[in-house]
């Protein structure tokens, strides 16, 4: 089996039924037909939210997501991943747009049937994906203050909750009493 990303630790996965993430977070409903829309190129089918020239808006029927088409429906798998993580981590739902930026990025990093088994990522870029910076999204970590931004007896450490990744893979985004920090 051709590797798809470098980085990726061994593990085992032990099944222990339905995470309680995934019950909370996860809708069940039956299969629909497979969509008519392929692409063949990269961004080649893009929502955009601004209405271009030769666009024709149609309407849907509420609470059929399957009129929406391949994007509604990525959105709505989108969704329902950050749902379950928010859920599993018992977190604040203020972190719903943490817990989707990480869902897209890890998601854009797994190999994809459509792309010939390449992840998005290396469709894209050219590379292979290094996975061996993920973190769980929502684990406690403890980051460093610098000097300047404690007193002489301030804890040179602080604790906060993994939410994210920064610009570049070095640095993370992380939640603490109600604000969001970046660090590397």
């Amino acid at each position: 089996v051709r590797q798809m990303v470098t980085g990726m630790p061994e593990f085992q996965v032990e099944k222990e039924g339905v995470c309680p993430g995934c019950a909370k977070g996860k809708l069940k409903r039956g299969p629909f037909p497979s969509s008519q829309s392929k692409t063949s190129d990269i961004l080649q089918l893009v929502y955009s939210g601004i209405p271009e020239v030769g666009i024709k808006r149609e309407t849907t029927t509420p609470y059929t997501p399957e009129q929406n088409g391949v994007v509604g429906r990525k959105n709505h798998t989108m969704m329902e991943a950050v749902r379950a993580m928010l859920h599993d981590q018992r977190l604040p739902k203020i972190l719903w747009a943490e817990a989707k930026n990480i869902a897209v990025y890890v998601q854009n990093r797994c190999p994809h049937q459509a792309l010939g088994s390449k992840t998005p990522e290396e469709k894209f870029t050219g590379k292979k994906p290094d996975v061996s910076h993920f973190k769980i999204f929502g684990i406690p970590v403890y980051f460093h203050v610098p000097k300047e931004k404690r007193n002489k007896l301030g804890a040179s450490g602080k604790k906060g909750i993994f939410v994210g990744y920064g610009e570049n893979t070095k640095g993370y985004r992380i939640y603490v009493a109600g604000q969001r920090e970046s660090h590397n």
